[in-house]
């Protein structure tokens, strides 16, 4: 852990309400995707530890991850690609974060690598598959290129040109997400045919987001793409009552409800 801690005391008293929440019933989270399972706990604990420079947060995160690298190892089908990209996501976060060592890295994400570029390659329209595994193939291209090869790269983003440039969306809201990813391609498209392949540079393109309050219900994914794609902010800052709301509801919709706070945390710590 880094020396970039601060002291328990110091932390806020939302950040404390919200770090207690987790703590206290991350165990009824029932699946072990980021956008509300496990892995979205385990970056917020992870992040918190090195913040506050209380190691027990970190060991939990430790013992978590452990179970959910296995998830990796047994090989999943393509009808958990959410699953693995979300999981996969997570690693290279922790891994561009120094919460993961680089010997833990390649045999995490070679399976994920393996079937989500394997479904991009093979696609002929876009998809919620073919979606879920760019978002993927974007955030280990900007973050975290070890293991990539950089003709597989450049073939990957000409097929996603080729899908999202040649097909309309029908939803304002997938809209943005289609445009994101084809200008985000065609960045890696290029970046693959340059010399300088191997250093992730700040070479991508955000994902805007709409900016909402509270009260229009602002869900977990939203947070975390506005988080871990967008600028880090979404919307007005959550006032006390809704997050007292949001931690007295865990035991009632404890996937959701877990995935927003994990999300807010984040957000407050690296805001901070």
């Amino acid at each position: 852990m880094d020396n970039n801690i601060i002291g328990p005391t110091k932390v806020n008293s939302r950040l404390l309400q919200v770090a207690n929440t987790i703590l206290c019933n991350f165990s009824m989270t029932t699946t072990p995707n980021l956008i509300n399972g496990r892995m979205g706990v385990c970056l917020f604990l992870y992040e918190y530890a090195r913040f506050t420079g209380i190691k027990e947060y970190e060991d939990i995160a430790d013992e978590m991850i452990d179970l959910i690298l296995k998830i990796l190892h047994k090989g999943q089908g393509e009808d958990n690609i959410t699953t693995l990209s979300e999981i996969g996501i997570g690693v290279v976060y922790l891994i561009a974060r120094q919460f993961l060592e680089d010997t833990d890295d390649h045999d995490s994400l070679e399976e994920v690598d393996k079937l989500l570029l394997k479904t991009i390659e093979s696609a002929k329209e876009p998809s919620l598959m073919v979606v879920q595994s760019a978002l993927y193939f974007i955030y280990r291209f900007s973050y975290y290129r070890v293991g990539l090869d950089k003709g597989y790269c450049y073939k990957v983003a000409g097929q996603l040109v080729n899908i999202f440039q040649n097909h309309e969306c029908a939803s304002e809201e997938d809209g943005k997400v289609w445009k994101y990813i084809l200008h985000n391609a065609m960045l890696i498209y290029r970046v693959s045919q340059e010399e300088g392949f191997s250093q992730c540079k700040d070479n991508y393109v955000f994902l805007e987001i709409e900016h909402k309050n509270w009260a229009n219900q602002i869900n977990a994914d939203d947070m975390w793409k506005s988080f871990l794609f967008g600028r880090k902010t979404l919307g007005d800052p959550m006032d006390d009552d809704t997050l007292s709301e949001l931690c007295c509801n865990c035991f009632y919709d404890s996937d959701r409800v877990m995935g927003i706070l994990c999300s807010y945390g984040m957000m407050e710590i690296v805001n901070k």
